[in-house]
């Protein structure tokens, strides 16, 4: 289905999501796949089966769309420098340490994005939500609604936020022990 980017599309997103539903999303860069972080209606295996164009496939972890500086800084033992967090929120992908008991070493990568529109949709959710290009793994970039909707039936719903035609990427950093940063891709903010 196909809704507009307004407020009724963000409360059918948002509804959809938090019943383990994966939506296309407009974005502070490009489309992306969307869907609940965690718990029993967690979208990850949904979003790779969408992703995936065979079946080995390498799979790359999804970023995290937040809406609050705080909800990257209680999620990790790292310190993160002020002059990375006074760039939030735009289009900045920090990767930071998020260590598990079972996986010390886990690491996960966070956006707080600048667009309203999307901040509205990660509130309703109540949780931080994936984020991954809309498109097949190695596959072009999707710059339309109505190409995604086409492409991927299967989806619960696509917002149709304009032409995402010559969008740049987000800047990738990361967070390195002793607050020191790596930039991994140089994007839309200079770091």
């Amino acid at each position: 289905m196909l809704c507009a980017r307004d407020e009724n599309g963000a409360k059918l997103a948002s509804r959809l999501m938090k019943r383990g539903e994966v939506c296309a999303l407009p974005t502070d860069t490009v489309y992306g796949f969307s869907g609940i972080v965690g718990g029993e209606m967690d979208a990850a295996k949904k979003i790779k089966l969408l992703k995936s164009s065979s079946q080995n496939a390498r799979e790359k972890p999804f970023i995290q769309l937040v809406s609050s500086v705080f909800d990257i800084t209680s999620r990790t033992p790292d310190s993160i420098p002020e002059k990375i967090l006074s760039l939030l929120p735009n289009a900045l992908t920090i990767i930071v340490r998020t260590p598990t008991a079972e996986n010390p070493f886990c690491t996960t990568a966070f956006r707080y994005p600048r667009d309203e529109w999307l901040l509205s949709v990660i509130k309703m959710v109540g949780s931080p939500i994936y984020s991954t290009s809309a498109n097949k793994s190695g596959g072009e970039i999707i710059t339309s609604a109505k190409k995604i909707e086409s492409d991927f039936p299967s989806l619960a719903l696509v917002v149709d936020g304009g032409e995402k035609k010559n969008s740049i990427p987000s800047t990738i950093v990361r967070i390195e022990k002793g607050s020191g940063v790596t930039v991994i891709r140089e994007g839309v903010v200079k770091v």
